[in-house]
């Protein structure tokens, strides 16, 4: 199935992955300035603040890890807050509920969309991941987007 267009529900996470081992130990060097050979674009057409992202452990504590070298992420950020009320219920976030694009050609190869949604603030031990989607771009490329 091509992609290009996908229509995601997302609390405010949303990462590129280059999936190339899933371990803990510290990304490799050797990899920080790999470029992608697809054509990557933003996923999303409103504006999104990137909380996390980079290629160095300052600028995103992702890039410690060898399977979320690139991953980042993001909010909405509206006078200073990233949500609206007591932010204790999903729809209090200005993100909750907007559309993300797939970043790319691809073929989805896994998904999960039957996790029930996290109360803010709050992890499912039992589903780290939350729902997600997972799309091969070739060339041993993929993107992920999870929500927490």
């Amino acid at each position: 199935m091509k992609v290009k267009h996908i229509r995601l529900f997302i609390l405010f996470i949303f990462c590129i992955l280059n999936l190339t081992g899933c371990d803990d130990d510290i990304a490799p060097e050797e990899n920080l300035n790999y470029q992608t050979i697809v054509d990557l674009e933003l996923p999303f057409n409103s504006s999104w603040f990137v909380v996390w992202g980079g290629r160095t452990r300052e600028q995103n504590y992702h890039a410690s890890l060898t399977d979320q070298r690139f991953a980042i992420d993001v909010v909405q950020i509206k006078n200073g807050f990233t949500f609206t009320g007591s932010g204790l219920r999903n729809e209090d976030y200005f993100c909750f509920g907007d559309t993300l694009y797939a970043p790319g050609e691809g073929q989805i190869v896994e998904m999960e969309n039957l996790v029930p949604e996290n109360i803010p603030r709050q992890t499912d031990k039992n589903q780290l991941f939350g729902n997600y989607v997972i799309i091969d771009h070739g060339n041993n490329e993929y993107s992920v987007w999870h929500t927490l």
